[in-house]
């Protein structure tokens, strides 16, 4: 689930930096992840892991980081699956 989420999430951050992996505490904004992207990434996420994200979860908190969301998946998936 890792990989798939990081591949998804990577691909709309326009300052990611080119390593393999980034600091998953970064704020996603510095990163590039502006409000628009963030719909879209939204609409990607429930399709590629089949969920409906409850409203409760579309919040500056949740898209801080890169854990923050990928927490979040967890939560809605109802797995303990984190990044630390």
């Amino acid at each position: 689930m890792k990989e798939r989420f990081f591949n998804i999430l990577r691909s709309y951050l326009k300052f990611a930096p080119e390593a393999e992996v980034f600091d998953w505490n970064e704020p996603l904004k510095n990163m590039g992840l502006d409000s628009m992207a963030s719909i879209n990434l939204v609409i990607v996420i429930e399709d590629e892991f089949g969920i409906i994200i409850p409203d409760e979860y579309l919040n500056a908190a949740t898209f801080r980081s890169a854990a923050t969301l990928y927490q979040m998946i967890g939560k809605v998936m109802d797995t303990t699956d984190t990044i630390k």
